[in-house]
């Protein structure tokens, strides 16, 4: 009976912080704290941070990070299926690592509500925060806070610090080709600088501007070939039964 109360009483509460940031700008994440307890003894670490509303944001800036972390972004409903099976396939067939499957809505979630362990617990934490602010907030909503508490390098967090710290200018002023730097960091925000980008970094940027938005057929189109994939491997899991007989 304990359990059951304890238990709806986390789910409350972690609904009512959920709905909190529907409005709320979030001005300090878990993974903050612990960047701040790991720099605790470099005396020039500062976490540096500037909320900026989606709306001030141009919309082709906007779109560069979609199409850097998640093309898809407003065709799914927080999970990106047809990316998770291709990266599982490609585990099975050819032993490769699973990265690089998160959807913008994932990565939010696990910003704000979660620290960044590797872990069975945290990535159901990570689904259930997920779906609920896909359910309760809105995918501008995900967007905005997403581009306000990326780790985008050290010490600096969200789009407008990041363009105050290395362009001298609000987000609102970049340049397509700034934006992309700074979007080419995403993957590893410890190791990259958009001001002195190496040349990977540079080539991710260049490769990002280069990709186009989908259409709601692409997107129509990938979700039956997901489909199309699972019935094929029904099918060869069925055959395989009966050639082992």
């Amino acid at each position: 009976m304990y359990i059951f109360i304890i238990a709806c009483a986390l789910i409350s509460l972690s609904i009512l912080w959920v709905f909190t940031y529907k409005f709320a700008p979030v001005h300090f994440t878990p993974l903050m704290l612990l960047r701040k307890i790991e720099h605790r003894n470099e005396k020039k670490y500062k976490n540096k941070k500037i909320w900026i509303k989606l709306k001030n944001i141009p919309e082709e800036i906007q779109k560069i990070f979609i199409l850097a972390e998640d093309a898809f972004f407003y065709h799914h409903c927080g999970f990106d299926f047809y990316i998770i099976i291709r990266a599982i396939d490609r585990k099975i067939l050819n032993g490769e690592r699973i990265s690089g499957v998160s959807s913008i809505s994932q990565q939010c979630a696990r910003s704000v509500f979660l620290l960044p362990t590797r872990s069975v617990l945290r990535k159901l934490l990570e689904a259930y925060f997920t779906i609920l602010i896909e359910i309760i907030w809105k995918k501008e909503r995900i967007l905005e806070v997403y581009l306000n508490v990326i780790e985008i390098s050290k010490g600096i967090w969200g789009l407008e610090a990041a363009a105050k710290e290395f362009f001298n200018k609000s987000a609102k002023n970049l340049t397509p080709y700034e934006a992309g730097l700074i979007a080419a960091c995403l993957p590893v925000p410890l190791e990259r600088n958009p001001k002195m980008p190496d040349i990977q970094t540079k080539k991710l940027a260049d490769e990002i501007l280069k990709r186009k938005m989908p259409d709601k057929e692409t997107a129509k189109s990938r979700t039956k070939l997901k489909k199309l994939r699972h019935y094929i491997q029904k099918y060869n899991l069925y055959m395989s039964k009966i050639f082992k007989k």
